[in-house]
């Protein structure tokens, strides 16, 4: 009895380590748009799949995505006259395992958010 919870004990800790994953800044978005239209096309994707708006300066938003109440992620978007870059900010319940104010691994959802931001803006800044 004792190896078969060893075993359900592996199998559990094998799984928790696979929903982490190595923290993924998408590759800066090049383009020749003015600020102000890049401005627009980073709030046209975040507003696609409902991230808010929590600070915002010239060159810079910074914006959150609450799942539920219970998971969050807030990352920082830089902008200026070349490109759009996409970089982690903060989270919540999401297994970061810190490195300096990053992480270095995060819960595989992370990454797929700020990836299908960096799409929905890509798309916006192609329009």
């Amino acid at each position: 009895m004792v190896r078969f919870g060893v075993h359900v004990l592996l199998l559990f800790l094998l799984l928790a380590a696979c929903s982490s994953q190595p923290l993924l800044n998408p590759s800066p978005i090049a383009s020749t748009l003015d600020p102000e239209q890049k401005r627009e096309a980073i709030l046209r994707g975040l507003a696609t799949h409902r991230w808010l708006v929590v600070a915002e300066e010239p060159g810079l938003i910074t914006a959150q995505l609450d799942r539920r109440g219970r998971h969050s992620a807030t990352v920082d978007i830089r902008y200026d006259e070349r490109s759009i870059a996409i970089g982690y900010n903060s989270s919540r319940n999401l297994e970061c395992q810190p490195r300096g104010d990053s992480c270095s691994r995060i819960h595989r959802a992370y990454n797929r958010w700020v990836v299908q931001l960096a799409r929905d803006i890509e798309y916006g800044v192609q329009m």
